[in-house]
């Protein structure tokens, strides 16, 4: 078993060698292309068009990549996942690509691991805008380490009390500020049990 430490520098090593597709400005494809490779065909290609903007996601499952000195002791590793992302803004001309890399010791096909990261960043990105919009989480000025852990329980708890208001019609926000306004609304939120 590895320590933390250890870990820590086989991930940095990690890094600096995958930093090679990064360095050379190529997509995962032109970059086997000159390592004198067959360009690999993606594994996963989706092309998402919304919110104004265009978006390909394309996944490489590297397997040959867990054969690296470095990465053998790494307990369980199966495969290495490349997920490029080609955005593109909507009347634009602006194209960025991103490429983001994934040690995975499961044993599910590429696409189920691909949909697990996209669930996953899916999740952790409607809470925080959710927060974000519904208590303005983001303009807050707490500072102190215990405090903000404090309060950021405190306005999840807060936010799934507002969300079991099925009665009520608003949002999110206007249901927090009528619960901050009126005690009968306040305890209604406190008990769960909601009348119109």
């Amino acid at each position: 078993m590895m320590t933390k430490e250890e870990q820590t520098e086989k991930v940095e090593f990690w890094r600096q060698q995958m930093e090679g597709f990064a360095a050379s400005g190529l997509s995962v494809k032109a970059y086997y292309a000159q390592q004198g490779k067959d360009a690999q065909k993606p594994d996963l290609d989706s092309l998402d068009k919304s919110h104004g903007r265009r978006m390909r996601r394309r996944v490489f499952a590297l397997p040959e990549a867990c054969q690296l000195p470095e990465l053998q002791t790494w307990p369980g590793l199966r495969n290495v996942l490349a997920v490029e992302t080609i955005r593109q803004v909507n009347h634009s001309d602006e194209t960025q690509c991103e490429i983001r890399y994934y040690l995975s010791s499961c044993a599910d096909s590429v696409g189920v691991q691909a949909q697990a990261i996209r669930s996953h960043w899916g999740i952790e990105n409607q809470l925080h805008w959710v927060l974000d919009m519904t208590f303005r989480e983001d303009a807050a000025q707490i500072r102190e380490k215990n405090s903000a852990r404090s309060f950021a329980v405190m306005r999840k708890i807060a936010l799934n009390l507002v969300r079991e208001d099925k009665v009520n019609k608003g949002s999110l926000r206007g249901k927090r500020k009528k619960a901050g306004w009126t005690n009968d609304y306040m305890a209604q939120v406190l008990s769960g049990e909601f009348r119109a």
